[in-house]
């Protein structure tokens, strides 16, 4: 389950440059619909 919350962080952390670079927030909010959900889940996403 650790490693969910590790890849959950870094999708989010890694459309941070993208905020930086074009202005725009978009694919930050796509990637919180995915991450959000996953970090706080109980059952196991990967094998």
């Amino acid at each position: 389950m650790i490693k969910q919350k590790i890849v959950a962080v870094l999708l989010v952390a890694l459309t941070i440059p993208v905020i930086v670079l074009d202005g725009d927030a978009t694919a930050t909010v796509f990637m919180l619909f995915l991450a959000v959900p996953m970090f706080f889940s109980k059952k196991e996403w990967f094998c």
